[in-house]
């Protein structure tokens, strides 16, 4: 089945991406604040929320955000 099919589809897939997107900025601001973390990681946080999205941001939020934060 496509995802597409379904009624109103499209505005629940643009509400998802959108949400994505906000996560995503809010990560990369939090992770550009934090002072517990060097910059190479840093960076390495930002390539990944930008990179792998949603993967990079269950990861952060599942094993490393206590520790940035």
């Amino acid at each position: 089945m496509k995802i597409q099919h379904y009624p109103f589809s499209e505005v629940f897939l643009s509400l998802g991406i959108i949400a994505l997107i906000i996560f995503i900025i809010a990560a990369i601001i939090e992770v550009s604040r934090s002072r517990k973390i060097s910059d190479s990681e840093k960076f390495m946080w930002k390539v990944g929320f930008i990179a792998f999205g949603a993967i990079a941001g269950l990861v952060y939020l599942v094993s490393a955000r206590k520790r940035i934060v």
